[in-house]
């Protein structure tokens, strides 16, 4: 009997493989059951074989080492980072003029950063005192004092205008043809043009004066340097000026005397074509006015002058000098034999006080 019930019980097992494997399930998966439950396949179908794997790719094949690019630069000689080449195309890098590491000396060789030694006191003129580099030991002038000084000596007149105008000028018995009242100052290079220089040779150009500011020349000095300048106004003395001649402006100036804040003299020059210097010298402490007679020496560029009296100080400086803003201009004394440096003020005819 119970051999009978076996046989029975594995009958049945293996009819309900037999039905299932012919409906296409599979065993396994969710689902209650001994098994799970089973997926047909779509139409009744059995699912394919999964797909083969593909075959590996082949490795990519070397590539060649780098070479020289078109348009790279060569290395530097001896190894090291490229070089760009010395002229010759776009961008590339133009050599500087003179030694490596050098720049260039100014345009007319104006004196740079301590070149100056040659200047008493350490500094050439041309600026206002109380700005960076002025004279060490020299109290200077501001631009305020000189507006005060120009309001103070230069007031306008109803009848003869300005100090230095035409009608000035003719007040005292002073006048000459064709000249260039309160008209614009002098530049060096138009003024070296006008006298017959073709090419003014730049700033420091002209023959190097030294200038005492700071303490008067010592007496040796004054009796080596004395011939220089008296040559150049007996130049200018002994030249005759036709009427009609014509002049340039050299300047209108203000004269401040040695360690002095205030304005003592004025002089306006101008030149002929040949160099000779003509003016009027006013001493404001006298109110007195006088012609004033000088030259410019062309090969030095050195310029003097004298006021037509006996005994009158020889103004001497350069037309570097003498066309700056601020100046210096050495003064010979031929009573006391002494020289020293007194202050020069350009004045423009737009500092003048206007007429009321």
């Amino acid at each position: 009997m119970k051999m009978l019930s076996r046989l029975v019980l594995v009958s049945v097992f293996t009819l309900g493989l037999a039905d299932a494997s012919a409906r296409g399930g599979r065993p396994g998966g969710g689902g209650g059951g001994m098994g799970g439950s089973f997926r047909p396949s779509p139409g009744g179908a059995a699912r394919p074989s999964p797909r083969p794997s593909p075959a590996p790719r082949p490795s990519p094949a070397p590539r060649p080492a780098p070479g020289a690019r078109p348009g790279t630069l060569p290395s530097k000689p001896g190894g090291g980072a490229p070089s760009r080449p010395i002229g010759g195309g776009p961008g590339n890098i133009k050599p500087r003029p003179g030694a490596p590491g050098t720049t260039p000396a100014r345009p007319g060789g104006r004196p740079g950063a301590g070149d100056v030694g040659r200047f008493v006191g350490g500094h050439p003129p041309g600026h206002f005192p109380g700005s960076p580099g002025h004279r060490p030991g020299y109290g200077g002038y501001h631009k305020a004092e000189f507006h005060q000084n120009i309001h103070n000596h230069f007031p306008y007149h109803p009848i003869y205008g300005h100090p230095f105008s035409s009608g000035w000028c003719g007040h005292f018995g002073w006048h000459y043809s064709h000249w260039p009242y309160w008209t614009a100052a002098a530049t060096a290079a138009t003024l070296t043009r006008w006298i017959g220089i073709a090419a003014y040779p730049g700033y420091g150009g002209a023959e190097q004066i030294p200038y005492y500011p700071v303490e008067p020349a010592p007496d040796s000095v004054y009796k080596e340097s004395i011939d220089a300048p008296t040559q150049v106004v007996a130049e200018g003395q002994q030249a005759v000026v036709p009427d009609d001649t014509d002049w340039m402006n050299i300047g209108t100036f203000g004269v401040i005397p040695y360690q002095g804040k205030d304005l003592s003299y004025g002089v306006q020059l101008a030149t002929t074509k040949d160099g000779i210097v003509r003016g009027i010298h006013w001493d404001m402490t006298a109110n007195t006015q006088a012609e004033v007679e000088g030259s410019i020496n062309k090969d030095t560029l050195r310029i003097s002058w004298q006021a037509k009296k006996a005994g009158s100080l020889i103004f001497e400086t350069n037309v570097d000098e003498l066309t700056q803003q601020e100046s210096m201009v050495n003064v010979y004394n031929p009573t006391t034999k002494s020289l020293v440096s007194w202050q020069l003020i350009e004045i423009d005819q737009k500092d003048l006080p206007q007429k009321k």
